[in-house]
């Protein structure tokens, strides 16, 4: 099945950015997808456990990615 994957927006610290759209790809559920997703695009602050990076969570869909800082 194809996943869209979608990371939360956030502010912090005087920054901030919004939901943004990472990828579409082919996995057997949303948990592999994101760690396919980063087995290719490698980030030092991905947790493989809690599926974040730097924090942030991940979505297969837009409303709810943007549903926390849009």
């Amino acid at each position: 099945m194809k996943y869209q994957i979608w990371r939360e927006g956030f502010k912090a610290q005087g920054e901030s950015d919004t939901a943004q759209f990472l990828a579409e790809i082919e996995a057997i559920d949303f948990p592999d997808a994101v760690k396919e997703y980063y087995r290719h695009n490698p980030s030092e602050t991905f947790n493989t456990d809690r599926l974040t990076d730097w924090g942030m969570h991940h979505y297969d869909n837009e409303v709810d990615a943007r549903r926390s800082f849009g």
